[in-house]
């Protein structure tokens, strides 16, 4: 058997009305056996579970549309180097977010994630102007994808 006590702190007042001296009163003891205990412990946990894995896709989805708008300012502005790195970061984000994706969402995410690998391939070679045009194509992706999830 589990046993749980409650104790709350009484002001002053309240203790010359109990008759209580201590700086605690014992409001109550709960009883509950092991197999409820149990069952309730095993439900939390699976709603934290559940609500933590929510959040998590959110962020990865959040994240690939960031680093892919970010790709796309830089590669605007001929800056190569840091139009790669943004565009990894995204592509890793839109990876991660494909894999527990369904449906619609997965198809955008998909997308997104060909065009970020497109992006990369022709950042790499030089072609920053069509690499550009490609992070482009991905940040629609992954807008529409914001747009049906809500």
């Amino acid at each position: 058997m589990v046993r749980i006590y409650i104790t709350v702190s009484a002001s002053l007042n309240d203790r010359k009305k109990t008759g209580v001296s201590e700086n605690e009163i014992s409001i109550t003891k709960y009883n509950y056996d092991e197999q409820n205990m149990k069952k309730l412990i095993y439900l939390c946990m699976g709603l934290l579970l559940l609500s933590s894995s929510a959040l998590a896709d959110d962020h990865h989805a959040v994240v690939a549309l960031e680093q892919a708008t970010a790709a796309v300012i830089y590669g605007k502005g001929g800056h190569t180097s840091v139009l790669l790195e943004h565009a990894r970061t995204a592509l890793e984000h839109a990876l991660a977010a494909s894999i527990t994706a369904k449906g619609l969402e997965k198809s955008h995410f998909d997308d997104a994630v060909t065009e970020l690998q497109e992006t990369i391939d022709l950042g790499e070679s030089g072609h920053v102007g069509t690499a550009t045009k490609h992070a482009q194509a991905a940040v629609r992706q992954l807008k529409a994808n914001s747009s049906h999830s809500k």
